[in-house]
């Protein structure tokens, strides 16, 4: 009918993400809430019909901080968190409109537990925020930063889940860095 159908890309995942009590993705492309025609390497935009699908399939937590989240620049970011504003029952963590944004963590309860979530990218493909934009994107190399994030987080939730996009791609490789790194994250509540 001239529309997308992405059943094929997740049938064989489907029934396991529509029955957990939480499932989170990262959502590597963006989704410019159709502003911007869909596209490919090395700039990616997928189109609504991919967000409404992830939704339809179970998925309750987008972690949006990654190496493509400036791929359509500030006008795309935007337009990708007007997307997932738009979806009542979308999470999604990592990209803010600005300080007053970031500083509401997003949280979803399940079973009466209240689940935080943070999530930070350590590369943006050598793009960056021009340096006089609200936007802030959650920054992996900033350890302090982080730790801050979860300490808040802690105040309004039970479990803290943090996200990081990190390390070498294509490579299940990890580093001794990582390691210490999540081990200074976790000893501070992720």
């Amino acid at each position: 009918d001239g529309g997308y159908d992405f059943t094929f890309a997740y049938e064989q995942a489907a029934d396991l993400i529509s029955s957990a009590d939480i499932a989170v993705i990262n959502q590597e492309t963006l989704i410019c809430n159709d502003q911007f025609a869909p596209s490919t390497y090395p700039c990616f935009n997928s189109p609504v019909a991919l967000g409404d699908h992830m939704l339809s399939l179970g998925f309750d937590v987008f972690t949006i901080a990654n190496n493509h989240t400036l791929d359509k620049g500030t006008d795309g970011l935007n337009a990708c968190l007007d997307y997932w504003e738009s979806r009542e029952n979308a999470v999604a963590a990592g990209a803010y409109r600005n300080a007053e944004d970031k500083s509401r963590i997003r949280t979803n309860e399940v079973n009466g537990v209240t689940f935080s979530y943070l999530s930070y990218t350590e590369s943006l493909n050598g793009l960056r925020l021009p340096t006089d934009s609200p936007l802030i994107i959650g920054d992996a190399n900033s350890i302090d930063s982080i730790i801050s994030d979860i300490e808040a987080a802690e105040q309004v939730s039970d479990v803290c889940v943090v996200a990081l996009h990190w390390g070498v791609e294509n490579s299940d490789v990890i580093s001794d860095h990582q390691r210490s790194y999540a081990k200074l994250l976790a000893e501070a509540g992720a």
